[in-house]
């Protein structure tokens, strides 16, 4: 059985995965009508993100890894400063967030970040650090509850 904060951090980290689906399926679509040749890279730009999510999201909520943590911490960082630094690029990001996605896409974008952030939290809560200490193996079924 896993704690609480895991289960948390499933819902949370898989719903956040959810609301970044059709994103970038649109970003795709876009660039793939007006720039039909860049189909491969289109395609990867949307899938290899997706799956290496996924691999992680398995490395930390099922095989209770440090490593795929951490590695997840430091891509949420780097996401969280690039955030406005992108957006601060010439054209910024909100300026081709709302002809892209409308105002919508930069408050599904938002609250993807806000699920975001709050999952890795839940990765530092003390139940889910014994069960990182343990490996996943059962503990003292008190922190479950």
């Amino acid at each position: 059985m896993r704690p609480i904060s895991i289960r948390w951090f499933d819902r949370l980290f898989l719903t956040a995965l959810a609301l970044s689906l059709p994103l970038g399926a649109l970003e795709t679509w876009q660039v793939l009508a007006t720039n039909p040749g860049t189909t491969a890279y289109a395609l990867l730009s949307f899938g290899v993100p997706i799956i290496l999510w996924l691999c992680l999201w398995f490395f930390i909520s099922v095989r209770a890894s440090k490593i795929a943590k951490w590695i997840w911490t430091l891509f949420l960082v780097a996401d969280l400063v690039s955030f406005p630094i992108v957006s601060a690029m010439a054209g910024g990001y909100f300026t081709r967030a709302l002809f892209l996605h409308g105002v919508l896409g930069i408050a599904v974008h938002i609250a993807r970040l806000l699920l975001l952030i709050t999952a890795t939290g839940m990765l530092f809560r003390h139940d889910a650090n014994q069960w990182f200490a343990s490996r996943g193996r059962p503990i003292d079924a008190s922190i479950f509850s």
